[in-house]
């Protein structure tokens, strides 16, 4: 057992003879390069309170800085690290993209970052405007629903002034009527010369005693001409009576100057005459037809019943009356209704 030991020692003494040992107190905990002519040897040493990233790198620094190392280009499989520092630089160069990933990512992060920003802005901007147009239009719709009220306001008084004028011009052309309701006028009656003289009321007097037979004294209070002079046709006479009774005597005595030249109406305002104007044509067709019509003022009445004239001035002829052998009435449109009383018909509107 000696021997073998003295042995190998011996051996181990043989093979050392020619090589040069390399030492790098930096190394030292971890391996020893040796230097065998040529060849390059290396002894691991346990690794003691070094990470072995950092054992690699001193051991490799040392060993090309050594004066008696032989280093070159040429590959040389001794020179390859282990596979655990293999590993490593493989994870550092993996780390080393990712960063550069990650500051590109940072990058546009901080590109995305300024617009979201720039888009806060703008948006912040649209709602500031978007509140503006809201109240502009919360203010505009106030405005016209209080100028939508003032005008309902003015619509509903001014329905309420013309109702009211309407009603005043009714009552003031019912006291032109009462004030006229005395006078007669004297149509057809000739005129004296111009710059003569002539009495109206003796005119008139004459009239009524000759021409209509009135034998009762009849008083009136003034009688003149009206209207301006016209040399085609004498102006007409306006008498006024003393009283209402003898007025009308002389009014219901008129149809004796059928066929004369005279003639005798009531007076009326303007208004009154234009609508009794319309009225005379239908008054007229429906005597034709042996109706009974009368116009009281500016109302007819056919048969007893109302007539409604047309909503049309222009229509008022296309309101015929019934003929004899039917019964009607007026329509509210101032149309008359025929119904055939003889064959039991069905009503029917006639032109």
């Amino acid at each position: 057992m000696a021997a073998a030991q003295g042995q190998g020692q011996g051996q181990g003494q043989a093979q050392c003879q020619g090589t040069t040992p390399i030492s790098n107190p930096s190394c030292s905990p971890m391996q020893h390069i040796i230097q065998v002519g040529n060849e390059t040897y290396h002894q691991m040493q346990p690794m003691q309170h070094i990470q072995p990233m950092q054992q690699a790198m001193q051991c490799s620094t040392s060993f090309q800085n050594h004066p008696n190392s032989t280093y070159s280009n040429t590959p040389n499989t001794s020179h390859i690290p282990p596979p655990w520092a293999q590993d490593i630089s493989l994870q550092i160069q993996s780390v080393h993209k990712k960063l550069e990933k990650l500051d590109s990512i940072e990058t546009s992060l901080s590109r995305m970052q300024g617009e979201l920003n720039s888009l806060s802005t703008r948006v912040l901007e649209v709602e500031k405007s978007q509140q503006f147009i809201s109240n502009s239009y919360d203010e505009s719709t106030k405005t016209n629903a209080i100028a939508l009220n003032e005008l309902d306001n003015l619509k509903t008084s001014l329905e309420d002034s013309i109702r009211a004028n309407n009603q005043l011009s009714e009552e003031i052309l019912d006291l032109q009527c009462r004030s006229m309701r005395d006078n007669l006028l004297f149509y057809g009656v000739a005129e004296a010369q111009r710059g003569e003289m002539e009495d109206c009321e003796k005119i008139v007097l004459d009239i009524c005693r000759s021409s209509l037979n009135i034998t009762d004294d009849v008083l009136i209070e003034r009688a003149h001409r009206i209207g301006r002079p016209n040399d085609n046709r004498p102006r007409p006479i306006v008498a006024k009576f003393s009283r209402f009774p003898q007025r009308e005597v002389v009014r219901k005595s008129a149809f004796k100057l059928k066929g004369a030249n005279i003639s005798i109406g009531e007076q009326f305002p303007k208004i009154i005459q234009e609508r009794r104007k319309k009225l005379l044509p239908v008054m007229k067709e429906a005597k034709d037809r042996q109706r009974k019509a009368v116009l009281i003022k500016d109302k007819l009445f056919i048969d007893g019943k109302p007539y409604h004239p047309p909503a049309t001035e222009a229509d008022h002829l296309d309101a015929p009356v019934p003929a004899q052998g039917a019964e009607g009435h007026s329509s509210p449109g101032g149309r008359w209704e025929r119904r055939d009383t003889r064959g039991g018909g069905r009503g029917r509107r006639t032109r």
